[in-house]
């Protein structure tokens, strides 16, 4: 983690965006030990799982299917994966709280000088877009590369816990004890995968667009007469709520926080229906 970040850092240095410390934005510790805790299940609860039907010999639990090999395929994929995402999310949270970071700062800062007037002044306000522009250019980047991955990844982490919701809300009956708690956990891994992939991009994108609300809460620059300064108020606004610095989910909806809640709606709601149609379905 703290090779990322100090690699990110040495690009903002090379841009010249990098700002001085700033206490309540660089303090990473708390930030360090939240996400060790966080991450830390997802490799007990998925090893668990898998352990468990290697030992029991098991292709389904439950079900009459017999395999000689699966059960270590199906072990072998569990374990990479717990250890990808234990490995992976960590760097993309801290990548993506650095960020958000930059963008913090600058508004704080761009919220400053509004208070100060000294927006008024087209050479302090043409810096200030400068330094978003380049700011843009490295979260458009980094948006960019992560394109392929984000579009899927999040897609296939909730179907996952749309599945594994509905196998804990069903299959309680019959499920050994240690089976079952390890199901549990990997639900909870799940939300907690998920949410780590979503959550922190959603803080870059709130933060890019907060922009344009310190902007509009600005009482000279909506009204200047001067047309460079409001051709420089204009254009910073629309790149801040315009941005192409967006992941989108399968093309479906962008990553923000409201989307990113409605789609835990939409899950409940489906682990709902079929519990419904299995109930029909039996009887």
């Amino acid at each position: 983690m703290g090779i990322v970040k100090n690699i990110l850092t040495l690009q903002l240095k090379q841009e010249k965006l990098i700002n001085p410390y700033y206490e309540k934005y660089d303090e990473y510790s708390a930030l360090r030990k939240k996400t060790f805790l966080l991450k830390v299940p997802i490799p007990i609860f998925f090893i668990g799982c898998s352990g468990f039907l290697v030992y029991e010999k098991l292709v389904i639990f439950g079900s009459d299917s017999q395999s000689s090999w699966y059960y270590y395929v199906d072990a072998g994929i569990m374990i990479l994966c717990a250890y990808v995402n234990f490995i992976y999310l960590p760097v993309h949270g801290i990548m993506q709280n650095a960020l958000a970071r930059e963008f913090h700062v600058f508004n704080e800062e761009l919220k400053n000088a509004s208070e100060n007037k000294e927006l008024v002044n087209h050479q302090i306000f043409q810096k200030f877009a400068d330094r978003q522009v380049k700011l843009f250019e490295i979260t458009n980047r980094i948006t960019e590369r992560f394109h392929g991955f984000m579009s899927s990844a999040p897609f296939l982490t909730f179907t996952a816990l749309a599945n594994v919701t509905y196998l804990v809300t069903n299959l309680r009956e019959g499920v050994p004890t240690y089976y079952y708690v390890c199901m549990i956990g990997m639900m909870i891994c799940c939300i907690i995968i998920s949410s780590n992939l979503l959550y922190p991009a959603a803080y870059v994108q709130e933060a890019m667009l907060h922009t344009s609300t310190v902007l509009m809460n600005d009482p000279f620059l909506h009204h200047s007469q001067d047309p460079k300064i409001y051709s420089t108020y204009r254009i910073m606004v629309d790149r801040a709520q315009k941005n192409r610095s967006v992941n989108l989910v399968i093309q479906i909806f962008s990553v923000n926080r409201k989307n990113i809640e409605r789609a835990y709606f939409v899950i409940t709601n489906i682990v709902l229906v079929m519990s419904v149609f299995q109930k029909i379905l039996i009887s």
